[in-house]
């Protein structure tokens, strides 16, 4: 190839002449990356739930707020009397209080409620701990939950709206099938509390239950179509490169490209033909001798 220069099909001629190479070299690009991955990778269970966040309030004629009675009975008879004052400045309002309830959710004292919950349904009453565990303590299997701590329940959490609406999701992701399913439970148990003691301006309601944890790495398939396109992409470097430093004369083609003027005759070489022509010459002793095949 001329030094300097870069033709497009002489480069596409180049994948086509070593596409088997190149497949190869995906194949094994592939196959070594998910070897890599499924040896390295760490599971996690993923588990979520959808909170609706409101910012209006159930009043009657006079403007009045609705009040549960103190015995809780016919509660929904007596809201016969009642309208929600819904404007769009209140729907406004519980988009922007989103942000603040998910701010809430991941303070200290909020995420030491979840945690309470979460040892108090597992059946652990002792005096409860919100320190990390020491690298050098080992438990038993059945001892997952005695030591979790907020700073755990905090780093498995991740919300965000969801579209332009009043609706937050909220998802938990640990190493842990069962950590997830309780973290995300223990939310759903706490989240009244949580917001009704943190803040006195509208409410939040669970939409969708936490269901169960599901299997949300390692993607393998990713990783996969990676190595195979790393393994493509080296393979076919190396052919360029190979040919931009070749300077070797193969055709009457290469001649006029890189002298710029046009061969006149050509001589063959009869030292490289092949045994199957009429005539070839015998190396032997470092001395040429000529010999004549008989057709």
């Amino acid at each position: 190839m001329k030094e300097g220069s870069i033709n497009f099909y002489f480069l596409l001629n180049i994948l086509l002449k070593n596409i088997v190479w190149l497949v190869l070299a995906a194949i094994l690009g592939g196959v070594v990356m998910y070897g890599y991955s499924s040896n390295t990778a760490i599971t996690t269970y993923t588990s979520s739930l959808k909170l609706l966040v409101r910012n209006f309030s159930i009043r009657d004629g006079a403007g009045n707020p609705f009040v549960d009675s103190e015995d809780g009975e016919d509660s929904d008879k007596e809201k016969q009397d009642y309208s929600y004052i819904i404007s769009t400045s209140a729907i406004s309002a519980s988009k922007s209080l989103i942000e603040t309830y998910m701010v809430i959710i991941k303070t200290e004292d909020s995420l030491k409620m979840v945690v309470d919950d979460i040892k108090a349904n597992a059946g652990y009453t002792d005096e409860l701990t919100y320190k990390p565990v020491e690298d050098d303590e080992i438990f038993t299997d059945d001892d997952w939950y005695k030591h979790m701590g907020t700073w755990e329940v905090g780093a498995s959490i991740y919300m965000a709206p969801v579209g332009e609406t009043e609706v937050f999701q909220v998802n938990v992701t640990t190493t842990d099938y069962r950590k997830t399913e309780a973290i995300s439970k223990a939310i759903k148990n706490q989240i009244q509390a949580i917001i009704n003691e943190n803040y006195d301006v509208g409410s939040v309601h669970v939409i969708e239950s936490p269901h169960a944890p599901y299997r949300s790495t390692p993607t393998y398939m990713s990783k996969v179509l990676i190595g195979a396109v790393a393994g493509f992409a080296l393979v076919a470097v190396a052919f360029f490169i190979a040919a931009y430093v070749d300077n070797t004369v193969k055709c009457e083609a290469d001649i006029k490209e890189s002298m710029g003027v046009l061969p006149l005759g050509e001589i063959p070489d009869l030292i490289d033909v092949r045994k199957t022509s009429y005539r070839y010459y015998h190396y032997k002793n470092s001395k040429y001798s000529y010999k004549e095949k008989e057709e």
